[in-house]
Order: C-alpha cells, then sequence, then structure tokens
C-alpha cells in the first residue's frame, strides 16, 4: 500500500502528535511505501501566518528512512492570499477554502500514486482540508487523526469540525475521546480507538542528569497554559513547606506564555530547559522521582506511559483522557487544578519511595500488556483496509 501522511509539523518538530505520526510512518515504511507531508520540522506558535505570509521554503528530507517534504504556499500564492490570511477571523470559511484550495493543487501536483492518504490535526486545518480534498479528487479514502481537544468546539471550531464527519475513517487515541467525537457529530461506526505507544529511542542517556541533590519532580511537554504549568508552579511552595529538597524541572519547547512565567524565577531548585535532545528526554525520565503534567486537555497523554516505561509514578490532571490511562491510587494520581490538591499528591509520593515505586511498577506492567507499537499497528491497518 501506498501511503501518504499530511501534519502540520513533523519531526524533528517535537510534540505528542508529531511523535505519533512519526512512529506509525517510520515502522510501517518498513513494509509499505510511505511519505509525508508536512510546513514545519521545527516547533513554532504563529500557527496562522506560519503557514501562510511567514512559511518556511519548501525541501526534501528523510528522518529515520522516512520520506519527508516540506512545502508551503509558493511566493505568488502567499501575495495572492495575503488577504485571506490577514482577514481570517473576519472570514474563516472562505480563508479556509481559498488557502486550502492552493495548498491543495500544490500538493496534488508533489503527491504521486498512493492508495491513501492520513492526515493529522494540530490545530492547523489548512493543510487537513487540503488532503481531504486531495483524496477527493483522486477519489482515495481519507483517513483524519483530530487528536481532538475540548476546546475545538462550537461555532468558531464549525469549518474544522466538518473534517471530523468528512473523514472516511475518524481515529481516536482513547475510548474517551471517542465518545467526545461522537457526540460532535461523527458516525460511531467510523471512529476507530488505536491507542499509542511509549518512543523509546536506542540512545545513550546522560548519567547524573540532574546533578546532585533532592528528588526531581519532571514536567515534561510544550510549556503552554493549559499544560498546567502555572498550576505546577503556584504548587511548589506547598511541597517545599514540607520537603524544601524537592526540585521541579520543566523541559519542553518554550512558548511566549512560558517565558513570562519563568522570567521572574530565581530558585536554583527550579530546572527550565527548552526542547531538549532524546538522551536528555529519556535521562530526565528515568532519573527523576515523579513525573507530572497536570494538563486541563490532552487526546492521549503519550507522556505518561513513558514515564511509566521507566517505572515513574505520575500525576495528571483529572480529564478524561488521563483518567483513562491513571487508575488512582494503582499506578499514579489524578488531580484537579488547585495548586494544594497537585501539592498534596506530589507530597504523598514523595514522602513514601515504597508507594511510588509500586505505582511505577504498576504503570510499566499496563504499558506491557496495552500499550504497545505492534497493538497500533495492527489497529490502524486493518482501520486501512476496511476503507480501502
Amino acid at each position: 500500500m501506498k501511503i501518504a501522511y499530511a501534519l502540520t509539523g513533523y519531526v524533528p518538530s517535537t510534540g505528542g502528535a508529531q511523535i505519533h505520526f512519526h512512529e506509525i510512518a517510520r515502522r510501517l515504511s518498513v513494509t509499505q511505501e510511505v511519505r509525508v507531508f508536512c510546513h514545519w520540522k521545527e516547533n513554532r506558535t504563529d500557527w496562522l501566518r506560519g503557514v501562510t505570509v511567514r512559511a518556511p521554503g519548501d525541501s526534501e528530507y528523510v528522518q529515520d528512512g522516512v520520506a519527508v517534504t516540506q512545502f508551503n504556499l509558493d511566493p505568488s500564492d502567499r501575495r495572492r492570499l495575503a488577504f485571506w490570511a490577514w482577514g481570517y477571523y473576519a472570514a474563516m470559511g472562505a480563508s479556509v477554502a481559498h488557502i486550502a484550495g492552493a495548498m491543495e493543487e500544490k500538493m496534488d501536483r508533489l503527491l504521486g500514486p498512493v492508495d491513501l492518504i492520513h492526515a493529522g490535526r494540530m490545530g492547523r486545518e489548512f493543510l487537513a482540508w487540503a488532503a481531504l480534498r486531495t483524496a477527493r479528487r483522486r477519489k482515495i479514502p481519507f483517513v483524519f487523526t483530530p487528536f481532538h481537544h475540548p476546546q475545538w468546539s462550537g461555532w468558531r471550531w464549525r469549518w474544522y469540525l466538518k473534517l471530523y464527519r468528512e473523514a472516511d475513517a475518524l481515529i481516536a487515541l482513547t475510548r474517551a475521546e471517542k465518545e467526545i467525537l461522537a457526540g460532535l457529530g461523527v458516525a460511531r461506526e467510523r471512529i476507530h480507538v488505536i491507542g499509542h505507544a511509549p518512543v523509546l529511542g536506542d540512545v545513550k542517556q546522560v548519567p547524573d542528569y540532574f546533578g546532585p541533590g533532592g528528588p526531581v519532580v519532571l514536567f515534561l511537554g510544550q510549556k503552554y497554559a493549559y499544560k498546567g504549568v502555572a498550576q505546577l508552579l503556584a504548587a511548589m511552595p506547598r511541597v517545599w513547606a514540607r520537603r524544601p529538597d524537592v526540585r521541579f524541572a520543566f523541559l519542553g519547547p518554550r512558548t511566549p506564555y512560558s517565558e513570562k512565567l519563568f522570567k521572574i524565577i530565581s530558585d536554583p531548585r527550579v530546572i527550565e530547559k527548552d526542547r531538549v535532545p532524546e538522551a536528555d528526554k529519556q535521562s530526565a525520565l528515568a532519573q527523576c522521582a515523579v513525573f507530572c503534567l497536570p494538563s486541563r486537555q490532552e487526546s492521549f497523554g503519550s507522556v505518561f506511559v513513558e514515564a511509566w516505561s521507566f517505572g515513574k509514578p505520575v500525576v495528571g490532571g483529572n480529564i478524561p483522557a488521563a483518567a483513562e490511562l491513571i487508575e488512582p491510587g494503582i499506578n499514579g494520581s489524578l488531580v484537579g487544578e488547585t495548586p494544594e490538591e497537585l501539592a498534596l499528591a506530589l507530597l504523598t509520593l514523595l514522602q513514601d519511595p515504597d508507594l511510588a515505586r509500586r505505582f511505577g511498577a504498576a504503570g510499566r506492567q499496563r504499558v506491557a500488556e496495552k500499550y504497545t507499537w505492534d497493538a497500533v499497528l495492527g489497529a490502524l491497518s486493518r482501520v486501512y483496509r476496511s476503507i480501502k
């Protein structure tokens, strides 16, 4: 089978969506002919202008054996469509139609023969619409993974939610996500849950990554407000009141939001780094005492299964996706948004190393039983066969 994947940002850009798509593409490329289309290969936050008037140039590259085409609007199209990019919020439907239409024409020229197009969502839908229109033009199936977040609902998102209902198959990562998608009007029989699995590359870990000092609570992810960065910062003084030796590490791509938060923090017990290499990420997971991601929205939460793979207890926000993964009192904790509740969950694990080890061991067992790439690829392959 010849498969084309389309995602706004792609590895080496970091993020759950990028990693999920890349692992699928990389593993399927062993037996299938796979090609990826993207706009960015770096982390960006200028999502609208970053795929239109400020988009990078075109390039071809190979990532871990996967052929990737980075393409964007041609200069003439950027000038012609500048009005629709700048006036996007005033005339969303027309903007989507014009910009996606231009991307479709270019994508169709570059694509070559394929049997199926599978697009993913990162909150920027021009490429996904272009992929759908290209699939319809060629009369081949269109598969869509929305990585849905609860905020993407209502009138403002109507043009993007229409993609959910247009896809021949919609991929969900959890049963909770499937229920949300069904509530948005997608036929249940077209929603398929495939899950996710940890990505643990063959890298040499950095010994003693955090250096000497007290136990480390690790946050790992893109530092957006919805990830709960501010909540974890607010919980720190409450943890230090009981355990002043605890350190907090925040690793992952910075955003304008996070730069403002950390600009006023000078305590040496706070470690904050931008995007880090894979070896650093795995070293941090291997050496932390507790992994904490108090996010308010996720479609899955892949970092939880990665932390479990290292035998670490996890603390997550009490949201549907995390609640489907984490069993409170068994392999981790679910908390609300208050700093008090978050601090209590962290202190419970920091003060009881035996409990933390039990939680981590249970999490590792859950990964081995349920979250493997064989299971993910098997489920996805069945979806592809059912709509071919």
